[in-house]
C-alpha cells in the first residue's frame, strides 16, 4: 500500500479531526508489521495510551527515585569502575540495557521488575520486533506471514511474547487476589485498577498490550543516547560545559534529583533536541491511516483506507528556520520549547492530540542515563571518528557495530535520587 506524503503545513488542520477520520495506531500497528509482529493489538483499543498519558506520566516523579537507582547500579555494574584503563562498549546494545531497566520497572513494577531475565526479555522483544520488521518490509506483504518464520527471530519473538504473557497473567492474578498487594504506579496495577471494558479486564490483552508498549520504547531512547554521548564526544568543549552544568545543578540539589532538577539543565536539553533533530528515530514523524474521506483546504482528496505521513526532514532540515541545518550546534535551542514538548517544526514526538504518549518517560529515562554516564565516564570513538548514522527503511538509527572506548572518571560526582519534592530547583 502506498503512503503519502504531505506538507507540514497541513498538521494542524490534520490535528482538528476526530479519530473517526484518522487514526494513529492503525498506522502504527501497520508500519510495524503487527500481524507478524504481534502488536496488532493496538488496532481495538488505546488503553495503552491512556494509561501511559493520564497514569504513569503524572507519576514520573513518584516512582523517579526507585527507577533511577535501578538504572543508576545497572550503569555501574555494566561500565567500567578502573580511572586509568579503557575499555570498549557497543553503545547502542549496552544503552539499551540500561533503558531496559527502567521499563521492566515502570511496566511490571517489583519484584518482577528485578528479575534480570524479564529485564534481559525487555531489551530481546524490541531487538526481535524491529530486526523482523527490517527485514521483512522487503517482502511482499502476501508472503510475510509464511516467510517470516523462516527467520529465527521470529521463533526468539514468539518465545518471548510466551514469556510476556506468563510474567503478566502471574502479576496481574497476584493483584487482583491481593488488592493491597495493588496499589503500584506500574502499567500493570494500573491497568488492573482502571479497566472497565471487557478487553481492558482480559488478562491476555493486557498482556499483548504490555508487549506491544515494551516494542516501542527501548530502541528510541537507546538511539537517542547514543546520538548524544556521540555528538558530545565530537565536541569535548561543549561536553565540558555540559558537565559543569550537571555540576552546578548537583550543587543546587545538594545531591538529590528529582524530576524537576533533571528536566532544569537547559544546555542537555538543547543537545537532546539538536540530536533529534538532525537524527529522528523515523524520517516519517506524522503518521495517520484514513478512517473516512477527507478534503483538505487546498482541495486535496484522501481516501479511507489510505495512509498519510510527513517527512519531518523538510522542516527540521530548512535553511529557513534553522541557520546552517546540517551541521550540529548542539545551544541551538537554548531558550526554546523543551525536548519533551511538540514542536511542529522538528516533529520528534508527533503532533496533537495523538502525539508519542511515551515522550514524558523516554525524556526521563534518557536523562537519567545521560546525567549518570556524562558524570561518571570519559568517552573517545572506538577508531577515532564519529560514526554516521544510517537508514533502515524510514528508520534512522546508530550502526550496531558502532564502538565507544569508555573509563571512569576521576573525582566524579556523588549521585542520588528522590520522589517529589518541595525543594526548589
Amino acid at each position: 500500500m502506498d503512503v503519502i506524503v504531505l506538507p507540514a503545513r497541513f498538521i494542524p488542520e490534520l490535528n482538528l479531526l476526530s479519530s473517526s477520520v484518522i487514526n494513529t495506531r492503525e498506522f502504527h500497528s501497520y508500519t510495524l508489521l503487527g500481524h507478524i509482529t504481534g502488536i496488532d493489538i493496538v488496532r481495538e483499543t488505546g488503553f495503552h495510551v491512556k494509561i501511559l498519558l493520564s497514569r504513569i506520566t503524572p507519576a514520573i516523579n513518584r516512582i523517579l527515585d526507585p527507577m533511577a537507582h535501578r538504572m543508576a547500579a545497572t550503569i555501574s555494574q555494566n561500565l567500567p569502575q578502573d580511572t586509568e584503563q579503557w575499555i570498549t562498549i557497543s553503545p547502542l546494545s549496552l544503552y539499551a540495557r540500561f533503558v531496559s531497566v527502567g521499563v521492566s520497572f515502570m511496566f511490571f513494577g517489583s519484584p518482577a521488575c528485578d528479575n534480570p531475565d524479564v529485564v534481559r526479555m525487555c531489551h530481546h522483544h524490541t531487538e526481535c520486533i524491529f530486526t523482523i520488521v527490517f527485514i521483512m518490509r522487503f517482502i511482499p506483504s502476501y508472503l510475510q506471514s509464511a516467510l517470516v518464520w523462516l527467520l529465527p527471530w521470529k521463533w526468539s519473538l514468539s518465545r518471548s511474547w510466551k514469556k510476556i504473557e506468563k510474567i503478566s497473567l502471574s502479576e496481574i492474578q497476584r493483584r487482583r487476589e491481593h488488592p493491597d498487594q495493588c496499589g503500584g504506579e506500574d502499567a500493570i496495577s494500573w491497568m488492573v485498577r482502571d479497566g472497565e471494558t471487557d478487553l481492558e479486564r482480559d488478562p491476555r490483552s493486557l498482556s499483548k498490550l504490555i508487549g506491544a508498549l515494551l516494542g516501542g520504547s527501548t530502541y528510541s531512547t537507546a538511539s537517542l543516547v547514543t546520538g548524544v554521548v556521540a555528538n558530545l564526544t565530537a565536541h569535548p568543549e561543549l561536553l565540558d560545559e555540559i558537565r559543569l552544568e550537571i555540576q552546578q545543578k548537583n550543587d543546587k540539589v545538594r545531591g538529590k534529583w528529582n524530576k524537576t532538577a533533571f528536566n532544569s539543565l537547559p544546555k542537555l536539553d538543547s543537545v537532546l533536541k539538536e540530536t533529534a533533530r538532525l537524527a529522528p528515530s523515523s524520517v516519517l514523524l506524522y503518521s495517520r491511516h484514513m478512517e473516512d474521506d477527507y478534503k483538505l483546504s487546498n482541495g486535496l482528496k484522501l481516501r479511507k483506507g489510505q495512509k498519510i505521513t510527513v517527512n519531518s526532514l523538510i522542516t527540521s532540515q530548512d535553511p529557513k528556520l534553522y541557520n546552517e541545518p546540517e551541521r550540529f550546534d548542539g545551544i541551538r535551542h537554548c531558550g526554546g520549547r523543551p525536548f519533551q514538548a511538540v514542536d511542529n517544526n522538528l516533529l520528534t514526538w508527533g503532533s496533537g492530540r495523538w502525539a508519542c504518549p511515551g515522550r514524558f518517560v523516554a525524556n526521563m529515562m534518557a536523562r537519567i542515563i545521560l546525567v549518570k554516564i556524562l558524570n561518571d565516564y570519559e568517552f573517545q570513538f572506538g577508531d577515532g571518528k564519529q560514526p554516521r548514522m544510517f537508514n533502515m527503511h524510514e528508520f534512522v538509527v546508530p550502526s550496531p557495530f558502532h564502538k565507544m572506548k569508555v573509563r571512569r572518571r576521576r573525582n566524579a560526582l556523588e549521585l542520588s535520587y528522590y520522589g517529589q519534592s518541595k525543594t526548589r530547583v
